[in-house]
């Protein structure tokens, strides 16, 4: 076995393990909570490794400034990465463990035995356990080997009972997201957005004749501060009834975007094998065993995420010190796009991960934290929460990206596909804070005095990502032709959302391949 992804790049084993004086063990890991129940799962593998009681187990999502650092929580990989180094990390605190147990006590490591964390030598009824050993000397070193694991016959968590360790603060009313929290003298912060992305403020008030409330602006960047959340509110709709804005022409009426997206590619590479490939594409001649060829057009909307609950955040600059609660994916990339945008150091900014309203994707959390981050910067020391509205969040949050599928298939006499085209059209997938040389995709930054300008967006060229997820078919065909085609712009800004491309793709795929078993006289699942 090698060591995991996240071990190679974490290998230090204070940053994943700590035993507590309480007889508590904190475990970190650099994913985050976003309802899919890591927090758990994290608990369990730790628990089951270590031969200690769940309720022992504390377990810390992302924070820059005490959990490894692990990029993205997508994918659905935090089993399969953090999970994983998890597990390396606590069995080599175990092995470590007993080799000091085994030299305290005078006997060989291999007659020890753990329960609870509690160590016994079998020889000698000696007793030692983990806080006493590890309280010592603390765990420093570095994890370069991997170590021995448990069997499955020998788990004794995994696959019980096991109650979520964030339900119980949901279910009961509990502080348990960002939107709970509360600092002493925390102030509360809203934004004037806007009409369209691309819109410029010509034209606002320096005064509302509301006492206590202060306005920030920086350029088309525009926002209150108040003690009470409903002054806040109250305050921003009377602001926004007096700003003049200088807006461009919508790009495309929505019906309209079928057709935009196909006149609007600026980019197109073929996708063989499921990876784009360099050079334009150009389609081969049909085969000369055509009896007929079918063709169709399928069309996926923009998709936008409706959470449960708007994105918010909360920030504090203190003392050169700007502290971030935030609901990110991304806590270490979002860390550096914020030093690019806010001219601080890395070691001046400290992310927090608190829970929010969950999405699978890219939502408007980095956003929002931005914008506390710019509010609280101008309002220092006060603390400042901000929570979008939901016209906010519909308005402004990255949105999945429409997707318009042009599919040709030819079947020879007998009725079996030998020839299959899908071309597919696309803005891109990918559109998460991270840092870029000359740009962000944090958004209130395009608003600015001196404004920073989106990353430029192009076809990656990785396996199964982007518009060219699942393009490639599940089925055998004698000839395949597929080609990406990226979208520079639309009506809508865009980013991940769960799948990617693996949507629009699927669909297209599966409801051309119906229509093709029609055009065969096949039933459709013999077809396939």
């Amino acid at each position: 076995m090698s060591l995991p992804g996240s071990i190679k790049a974490n290998p230090q084993l204070e940053r994943w393990i700590a035993f507590n004086a309480d007889g508590t063990i904190t475990v970190r890991t650099g994913k985050v909570e976003i309802g899919q129940g890591i927090k758990t799962a994290i608990a369990i593998i730790a628990a089951e490794e270590l031969d200690v009681a769940l309720s022992r187990i504390r377990v810390e999502t992302a924070d820059t400034r005490s959990s490894p650092e692990e990029g993205f929580t997508s994918g659905s990989m935090s089993i399969q990465d953090s999970g994983h180094a998890v597990r390396v990390a606590a069995a080599t605190a175990r092995q470590l463990l007993l080799v000091r147990a085994a030299e305290a006590l005078g006997v060989d490591a291999n007659t020890l035995s753990v329960d609870d964390g509690t160590i016994s030598a079998a020889t000698t009824n000696q007793q030692a356990d983990y806080w006493e050993l590890a309280g010592a000397q603390p765990l420093r070193m570095t994890i370069s080997v991997p170590p021995p694991l448990k069997t499955v016959d020998a788990y004794t968590v995994t696959g019980s009972a096991v109650t979520r360790l964030d339900l119980p603060a949901k279910l009961t009313g509990e502080a348990a997201y960002v939107h709970d929290i509360r600092l002493p003298g925390m102030q509360h912060g809203r934004l004037i957005k806007p009409p369209t992305a691309d819109s410029r403020l010509v034209d606002s008030s320096e005064d509302i004749g509301m006492p206590g409330v202060r306005i920030v602006r920086d350029g088309s960047f525009l926002g209150v501060v108040a003690p009470r959340e409903a002054d806040a509110v109250r305050a921003a709709e009377r602001l926004a009834l007096q700003c003049g804005w200088q807006s461009p022409p919508i790009p495309t009426p929505l019906q309209g975007v079928p057709d935009y997206l196909r006149e609007h590619a600026k980019h197109s590479q073929r996708v063989v094998d499921g990876t784009p490939v360099a050079g334009d594409p150009v389609a081969p001649p049909l085969t000369p065993e055509a009896a007929q060829t079918i063709r169709a057009r399928f069309y996926k909307p923009y998709t936008c995420h409706a959470s449960m609950a708007p994105s918010a955040a909360v920030a504090q600059f203190d003392r050169d010190l700007l502290t971030i609660y935030s609901h990110s994916q991304g806590i270490g990339p979002l860390r550096s796009s914020l030093s690019q945008v806010l001219d601080l150091s890395v070691e001046q900014i400290h992310v927090k991960h608190v829970e929010g309203a969950g999405c699978y994707g890219h939502n408007g959390a980095d956003d929002v934290t931005l914008d506390a981050a710019l509010l609280a910067m101008a309002c220092a020391p006060d603390p400042v929460a901000v929570k979008w509205s939901r016209s906010d969040e519909f308005g402004f949050e990255p949105f999945a990206p429409a997707m318009l599928s042009d599919m040709q298939a030819s079947l020879d006499p007998s009725g079996h596909i030998v020839d299959w085209r899908h071309e597919v059209y696309s803005p891109s997938h990918i559109g998460r804070p991270r840092p870029g040389k000359g740009g962000t995709n944090l958004q209130s930054a395009w608003w600015l005095a001196e404004p920073h300008q989106p990353l430029p967006r192009a076809i990656v060229p990785r396996p199964e990502v982007c518009a060219h997820r699942n393009l490639q078919p599940i089925y055998t065909f004698a000839d395949t032709y597929l080609v990406e085609h990226l979208v520079d712009a639309g009506p809508f800004r865009t980013s991940s959302f769960r799948g990617l491309g693996a949507l629009g793709n699927v669909f297209a795929i599966e409801c051309f391949i119906d229509e093709l078993a029609v055009s065969a006289g096949i039933d459709p699942l013999t077809f396939r």
